[in-house]
């Protein structure tokens, strides 16, 4: 592959989408709120929030760890170098994109909108299809055999 074409071609940075899918459901909730949970429930909003969002951070924080032992990048616009398929990436092939998802399921219940959810699920969708799918096409193609093996033994999301 030369140099320019050594990237997977994802629809936009996940990063971006996810703030993109953040930002449509507060601008959203602040026009139409629909809360997600009922108010009795209003004191367990900001510790499930605060555990998700924890829990996102250290996925995040642990794929690109792993990325990084294994000298590669997670930028899916430079070109990877070798598979990782170990640490936190022997239990799912998508760390980062769990931790993005994750991350909006924590300003949902923190935010206490619908409208997180709905964000979620559509994120979910636009990771999927244009991205996840986009990179293992691209990975298959790179690395044959030893991407197609891992693909197997692991799951795409969790």
């Amino acid at each position: 592959m030369s140099e320019h074409k050594d990237r997977p071609g994802i629809i936009a940075p996940p990063p971006l989408l996810t703030l993109a899918a953040i930002g449509a459901a507060l601008l959203a909730d602040h026009y139409f709120h629909v809360a997600l949970l009922p108010e009795r429930w209003s004191r367990l909003r900001t510790p499930v929030a605060a555990v998700l969002a924890v829990a996102a951070v250290a996925l995040s924080v642990a794929g690109n760890v792993e990325f990084r032992r294994h000298q590669t990048t997670p930028n899916p616009y430079r070109p990877s170098s070798t598979v990782v398929s170990s640490g936190v990436f022997a239990f799912t092939r998508n760390p980062m994109y769990v931790a993005f998802l994750t991350m909006v399921a924590a300003v949902a219940v923190g935010a206490n909108t619908t409208w997180g959810i709905i964000a979620l699920i559509a994120l979910f969708i636009v990771l999927d299809l244009g991205v996840v799918i986009r990179e293992e096409r691209y990975l298959s193609a790179k690395f044959g055999v030893r991407y197609d093996e891992y693909r197997k033994a692991v799951r795409r999301w969790v």
